[in-house]
């Protein structure tokens, strides 16, 4: 994985989790990934997760190591009837189809049109959710 897809991972996650910044009590997300804990970008997550959860104590991502892709939509297939889906997941774009047509996921749009951040999102990142 390239640092540029580290980074755009790292900045959606901080957009979808910005939201919570307003929860008064203690929170925990439950966050699956495709990123190895092993290989750099798996440490390059843990790093943007620390540094998230530094900056915003009372938050915490307990980020799990799922596979690849093919695992991820597989458990994910699995843990949505049984109500057991984590609250974030990273998939790769071309499995959205799967769960948008049943209306599962949530559209970030508010959060990134609100953060602050948003200019730091590489071009593509931006253009990602613009109709071809």
């Amino acid at each position: 994985m390239t640092r540029k897809y580290i980074k755009m991972a790292g900045t959606s996650l901080i957009a979808l989790l910005g939201s919570l910044q307003v929860s008064m009590a203690d929170t925990t997300v439950s966050f699956w990934h495709s990123f190895n804990p092993e290989k750099a970008n798996g440490k390059a997550l843990n790093t943007i997760i620390a540094n998230f959860e530094a900056a915003n104590p009372g938050i915490t991502i307990e980020g799990e190591f799922i596979g690849n892709y093919n695992d991820i939509v597989t458990k994910l297939q699995a843990a949505i009837p049984a109500h057991r889906e984590p609250d974030a997941v990273i998939m790769e774009v071309t499995r959205y189809g799967l769960f948008a047509d049943r209306g599962i996921l949530t559209d970030l749009t508010p959060y990134l049109t609100n953060d602050p951040l948003k200019d730091n999102l590489f071009d593509f990142a931006r253009e990602a959710d613009r109709p071809r």
